[in-house]
């Protein structure tokens, strides 16, 4: 991070002017060696002209501040700054060996093709587990890793080549090194330790230090190997006429159209299937449907029944998306805008899989180049997110489940609500209240003499009934469910956005939703 690198200097530059004695702003021959003195008694000529020829690189006699600087991440240097402010020894075949003997876990002396892997997929893991915002900028991706040119092993000297091929990219510091190899190899061995005593039957009450070490791989990871040379998130500026807007409002979404076109770009681009875009009461969804409802009443065989609530809910559809492997839509919001202008914003999309979150931005101006890509600076995602009105960000939600579409089924307006909660738009009883209002609607609709007699020839009670007319027949609209809220008292929306809510379903006027004057 740009912070982590400012810091990095700014130490490095206190060391620099410590040793700067006459403060010319760079270090002389003579400078360098009163610090080797106060080092070693013993240092020779010898040990200064080569410090200073490893420092110098231009040659002049004199080292610059920025040769300083990156002779403290030069992997083949034989001195660096130690943690005290001092010279010390630097020697990173040393500091490696530990991470070779973890790596060689047949413990032959060399790395086979098979340990080399696993190690590699344990560090690749962990970064997944442990994801930041923004997508890792590593020097090097081990997901990726295989022997090259169809090697079947790899000893000590190619394993310190591969090393330095790899830190040369990267920003630690040489005096950080030794103790983050170090750490790295004590948690790659104690999760292969762990891996072996489950093997044999044996491990039972790892897990916690499974995942201890899971987490500290994936923070050393990125310590020891986060490229130096990245635009990172600190680095990204917004544009200073979206800082100056204050609220953002809706303009020019995708259309369902779009949205079809990005479920496409996600599976033949992204290798990540979507929720299939489909009108709310077609066969296929009726299908999904019958399936869920099978499960649900296996589910409450033996006694067990399966209570309407917002936890049951969300349990049932979490199940739903991990037996499918698909990914979720969760939110579509626009870049931040005032809406006064003829072009559409970028919109960025937040789409859920297996717990995990990918975020992607949509681009009408590139037409059938490439509308959709993924978001590279998390920072917009959130200046968006954070622009946008209460009642829009719920609307947004909303409108993702509906697939920026009309209408929406049930199961994912309780999935819109699950999620307004989880971000603090909404609390619970907002929930519980439209709940039990739809229910109410749902059970004047199936509470009649014939059905309490049908229901009870099949062994149902009306909740289950209830149940199914809500999966089956209950379709609102993103509008609809705002409206009932506000109708029920349980949700402000301010009069000039619901207006334009209103004008937007209506057909008056499509462009935008928000602060109108």
């Amino acid at each position: 991070a740009r912070q982590a690198k400012a810091e990095f200097r700014e130490a490095a530059m206190v060391v620099f002017q410590k040793w700067d004695a006459d403060g010319g702003g760079t270090l002389d021959r003579e400078e360098l060696a009163s610090v080797i003195y106060q080092c070693s008694a013993s240092a020779t000529d010898q040990d200064i002209d080569d410090l200073l020829n490893e420092i110098d690189t231009s040659g002049d006699g004199e080292v610059e501040p920025d040769e300083f600087v990156v002779w403290l991440t030069n992997r083949r240097a034989t001195k660096t700054v130690g943690l005290d402010g001092w010279i010390e020894a630097f020697n990173l075949k040393g500091i490696l060996r530990p991470l070779f003997k973890a790596f060689d876990k047949s413990g032959r002396g060399k790395i086979i093709e098979r340990d080399f892997k696993d190690c590699s997929r344990v560090i690749s893991n962990s970064l997944r587990l442990h994801k930041l915002k923004h997508v890792d900028q590593l020097a090097h991706d081990f997901k990726d890793d295989a022997m090259e040119d169809g090697k079947e092993e790899m000893n000590f000297e190619e394993f310190v080549r591969w090393q330095i091929g790899i830190l040369e990219n990267a920003g630690v510091p040489n005096n950080e090194l030794t103790h983050l190899f170090q750490e790295l190899a004590e948690c790659l061995t104690t999760i292969f330790e762990i891996e072996g005593l489950r093997a044999g039957g044996e491990g039972d009450g790892t897990d916690a230090a499974i995942q201890s070490n899971i987490k500290t791989i994936a923070d050393l990871t990125r310590k020891i190997y986060t490229a130096s040379d990245i635009e990172t998130e600190e680095e990204f500026k917004l544009p200073t006429c979206k800082e100056e807007i204050e609220i953002s409002v809706w303009h020019k979404p995708p259309t369902i159209s779009d949205m079809q076109d990005f479920a496409r770009w996600c599976a033949t681009d992204q290798g990540m299937r979507l929720e299939e875009i489909k009108p709310p009461d077609s066969p296929e969804l009726r299908r999904l449907q019958q399936k869920k409802q099978s499960a649900a009443a296996a589910a409450n065989a033996g006694g067990r029944r399966l209570s309407a609530t917002r936890s049951s809910t969300r349990t049932s559809t979490q199940m739903a998306s991990m037996a499918l492997a698909i990914g979720r839509i969760a939110l579509i919001v626009p870049d931040v805008n005032d809406g006064k202008g003829p072009k559409a914003p970028v919109w960025f999309l937040k789409v859920l899989k297996n717990g995990e979150e990918f975020f992607y931005r949509f681009d009408r101006t590139l037409g059938q180049r490439k509308p959709w890509d993924k978001l590279e600076h998390m920072v917009e995602w959130e200046h968006a997110v954070k622009k946008l009105p209460t009642a829009l960000k719920f609307f947004s939600l909303l409108m993702g489940q509906a697939l920026m579409g009309e209408k929406m089924t049930w199961e994912a307006v309780s999935t819109a609500f699950d999620t307004a909660i989880d971000m603090e738009l909404i609390e619970d009883k907002v929930w519980e209240g439209f709940e039990e209002s739809i229910r109410n609607l749902a059970l004047q609709e199936v509470n009649e003499p014939g059905m309490r007699k049908e229901l009870a020839d099949e062994g149902k009670t009306l909740d289950d009934a209830v149940s199914t007319y809500l999966d089956e027949e209950i379709r609102l609209s993103p509008f609809e469910v705002i409206q009932s809220l506000v109708e029920l008292e349980l949700f402000t929306v301010p009069d000039n956005i619901m207006k334009r809510l209103q004008e937007y379903y209506n057909g008056d006027d499509p462009r935008w939703l928000g602060n109108a004057e």
